[in-house]
């Protein structure tokens, strides 16, 4: 797991493919043209820290590009008075073995022309040189170093989960058979049968050091005694390589049940007073986190860490958070509240305590209406049920006008309302709220959102409204030298990179407590008349 090769190891790149809207599409509500792949803008057009994240950008001053709003960031109510990161103590220069193997690498392929590249060669040119203009200044980036230890062996094992053995089901429109349903990627089930199967001896006996992506992928610090023998294969690649730390890297946060992940490499602190929480209206709020991804470099191999915000639904009561999405009609907040995780507690066990139960909200009450034919008559399934299919046209139902057979009760028919309160003794205080069906279409069961509270950790998919973007913008958009903060006294908090972490020294791997320092110019502006002339002829 060596450091990269001498590819452009400098300079203003991409980025994530993004050109400088805050963090490379990493973060969409971050802003300002700073360092392409990081919400930070440390500076302009210096010499990069990794092929990917390349590090300090390329333009932008850090203020932003979208107003006047936006050009005070770093001197606001989060860091008055303050726009530079400046930790007490740390050295401001950049390594110098690590710059002399840069200036070689220049010096060596400055007679390369481009006219003996090829699209089979599949490699960009490299930069000639990294400019002589303007005054040298020193920046720190959002980049940590890696210790790796180079005689340290890690084993990587492929694994494929497989439904439970049911009778195949068929397709009724194809008549062919239905594949049996697998856990999806970073899903509750997927963690639970990987949580299980490291529960084995085998795995046991390695300690800290297993680790896998929920995926496929499982890397251990020592060769597991398998039963029979597989391919084996050497992964000393690059690509495995990086693959194989980030997986590593991620299992702290991973591990911990305060931190909740939302995408590959996105890990969150979710906040647990309500009180604090950053509101975005429509019954979404702002949670803060970080994405780390390890990138190769120049004699060096770097963990790049950003600061990230996302919407989550807050931790309320269902119904409190019905009241506050309050837009649309009621198919939109189903669409709302499709598959959100809540917990009950209105069960108890023998000893009177509260029995907590999650459930999943698939939808509201709804009247179902017979299925007819195009001649009117009653559409029946195989076994001579009536089909229902969901009345769209009216409200759902509440507890006041759902009523069913209750065997409990001797097989009177009761409403909801009236089953919880001879059952639980409970007494609801908004009968008239539409009921949740927290079963299956097939099967509901209906529960009032009164006694439903929404689980924490679960980020939003859907898409923000106009004051929801302008609200997460507010929250998202601090100046260089806040992230930098963010990163550098709450990133380890949650990705666990700092101090003594026993997950990553069992793979043999460490990261730096402080931030890298690469070498960076300030431009003269150019003249005034410069800029006369572009805006007499803004296109």
């Amino acid at each position: 797991m060596s450091g990269r090769g001498p590819r452009g190891p400098r300079g203003a790149g991409r980025g994530d493919q993004s050109r400088g809207r805050g963090d490379g599409g990493l973060n969409p509500y971050g802003r300002g043209r700073g360092d392409g792949a990081n919400p930070q803008d440390f500076g302009r057009g210096g010499r990069g820290d990794g092929r990917g994240g390349r590090g300090d950008g390329r333009g932008g001053r850090g203020d932003g590009r979208g107003g006047a709003s936006f050009r005070r960031l770093g001197d606001d109510e989060h860091t008055p008075g303050s726009k530079i990161f400046s930790p007490p103590g740390e050295n401001i220069t950049p390594e110098a073995e690590v710059e002399t193997k840069e200036n070689q690498i220049v010096k060596e392929n400055q007679g390369l022309s481009l006219s003996t590249l090829s699209l089979a060669d599949f490699q960009l040119p490299l930069r000639p040189g990294y400019g002589v203009a303007g005054t040298v200044i020193h920046l720190r980036t959002n980049y940590f170093n890696m210790t790796i230890n180079a005689g340290k062996k890690l084993f990587k094992y492929t694994l494929t989960l497989t439904a439970k053995h049911k009778e195949p089901k068929k397709d009724k429109k194809t008549g062919k058979v239905k594949a049996p349903l697998v856990p999806p990627e970073r899903s509750r089930k997927r963690r639970q049968a990987f949580a299980l199967l490291f529960q084995h001896q085998d795995f046991r006996s390695i300690g800290h050091g297993v680790a896998t992506d929920y995926g496929s992928i499982v890397i251990t610090s020592k060769e597991l005694p398998l039963d029979r023998d597989g391919t084996k294969d050497d992964f000393t690649g690059k690509e495995d390589a990086v693959q194989a730390l980030n997986i590593i890297v991620a299992r702290t946060p991973n591990l911990n049940t305060g931190v909740f992940q939302s995408g590959k490499n996105k890990f969150f602190h979710y906040p647990t007073d309500p009180e604090t929480y950053d509101k975005l209206g429509g019954g979404l709020i702002a949670v803060r986190g970080y994405y780390s991804s390890v990138r190769t470099s120049t004699l060096r191999t770097l963990l790049n860490v950003n600061a990230q915000t996302s919407p989550f639904y807050p931790a309320i009561n269902v119904l409190d958070l019905i009241t506050q999405h309050g837009r649309g009609d009621w198919l939109t907040v189903e669409y709302f509240l499709h598959l959100l995780r809540v917990k009950t507690k209105y069960m108890k066990h023998k000893d009177g305590t509260d029995a907590v139960k999650i459930k999943t909200i698939i939808g509201f009450s709804q009247q179902l209406d017979d299925v007819l034919d195009n001649k009117g008559k009653v559409v029946t399934d195989d076994k001579g049920n009536v089909k229902k299919r969901r009345n769209l046209q009216d409200n759902p139902l509440n507890a006041q006008q759902v009523t069913f057979q209750c065997e409990e009760f001797d097989g009177k028919i009761l409403t909801v309302e009236k089953y919880f309160k001879e059952k639980y003794n409970i007494t609801l205080n908004t009968p008239q709220a539409w009921l949740l069906n927290c079963g299956t279409r097939d099967k509901p069961v209906w529960i009032p959102p009164e006694l439903c509270e929404v689980m924490p950790g679960q980020a939003f998919r859907g898409k923000l409204s106009d004051h929801q973007t302008s609200q997460m913008i507010l929250v998202a958009a601090r100046g260089p030298a806040e992230n930098a903060r963010r990163i550098a006294n709450g990133a380890h908090r949650v990705i666990g990179f700092r101090g003594n972490n026993p997950s990553l020294a069992a793979f043999g791997v460490g990261v730096d407590s402080k931030m890298i320092v690469i070498q960076g110019r300030i431009l003269e502006a150019p003249p005034s008349d410069v800029w006369q002339k572009i805006s007499n002829h803004p296109h």
